[in-house]
């Protein structure tokens, strides 16, 4: 470059179209300029020229998204806890009519334990609660083109909120001693945990108040946890609260259950 600068003072020195004013102020650049890479190491200026000191840290300053995407990621949860609804009430409602018309008493007598015999009921349970999921995810993936952001963490949350449904099917069996007395009882306790646990209300649209009065609903913890892999961008370890949640309260449940089916059967 300093070669560059030396040619272009002879050039300066032949210009005839050039005033006095002009060729002085020529002269002070390229004097100011020969000043600058006598104070500018060789290696540094090479690196400027290579990239190396012009080189401009960048931050990505995209903020994930911590709002759904579509409506169909707020009503999915919801149309997934009433369809477990259905499953856990009926499979209660069955349970009281095997009871009520001897079917219970009948298998208690074959060499199997009471045990296995509500184990079976719980399994039976959570496979129809598992398929109804699959249907409704299909359906939403594939006929509305709802996205689920998460579906590593979208498995397991829907495996705990089915865990919990079995055990609550299981202390809804011992509510009544008819058909009838267990399904209005069912009912009712399963529609004020719907209107406190945003099955109805949307949880984000919910006021403050309310969503502190949630945390006693089962439901509520059942939709923040497929919320927290369809939309709202959990980590592993921000799952592990509502799945947790989940799981206390479906073994509660479902111990809970079988003590009070034990003693009746006493």
């Amino acid at each position: 470059m300093r070669g560059q600068v030396d040619t272009w003072r002879i050039e300066l020195g032949k210009a005839d179209d050039l005033t006095a004013k002009q060729i002085e102020t020529f002269l002070s650049f390229f004097d100011s300029y020969d000043q600058l890479l006598q104070d500018v190491e060789d290696f540094d200026y090479m690196a400027g020229l290579e990239g190396g000191m012009l080189n401009v840290a960048t931050l990505d300053v995209r903020r994930e998204s911590k709002w759904p995407t579509s409506s169909f990621q707020i009503t999915f949860p919801q149309a997934i806890i009433w369809g477990l609804l259905g499953c856990a009430a009926t499979f209660a409602i069955s349970i009281v009519s095997e009871r009520k018309v001897g079917t219970f008493q009948r298998l208690l007598i074959a060499p199997v334990s009471r045990a296995h015999i509500l184990s079976g009921k719980a399994l039976a349970c959570f496979l129809a609660c598992i398929v109804v999921i699959c249907i409704q995810t299909a359906g939403a993936k594939f006929i509305f083109g709802m996205s689920i952001n998460k579906p590593m963490f979208f498995v397991p949350a829907a495996a705990c909120v089915v865990f919990c449904f079995v055990g609550l099917m299981m202390i809804v069996s011992t509510l009544g001693r008819t058909e009838q007395a267990a399904a209005g009882l069912a009912w009712a306790m399963f529609m004020i945990m719907a209107m406190l646990g945003g099955a109805m209300v949307p949880l984000i649209a919910m006021p403050q108040w309310l969503r502190s009065i949630s945390h006693v609903s089962p439901i509520k913890w059942s939709i923040l946890a497929m919320e927290g892999a369809i939309w709202r961008n959990f980590t592993l370890t921000e799952m592990f609260t509502p799945c947790g949640v989940l799981l206390a309260i479906g073994a509660i449940s479902f111990l809970l259950g079988v003590m009070i089916l034990r003693r009746a059967e006493l």
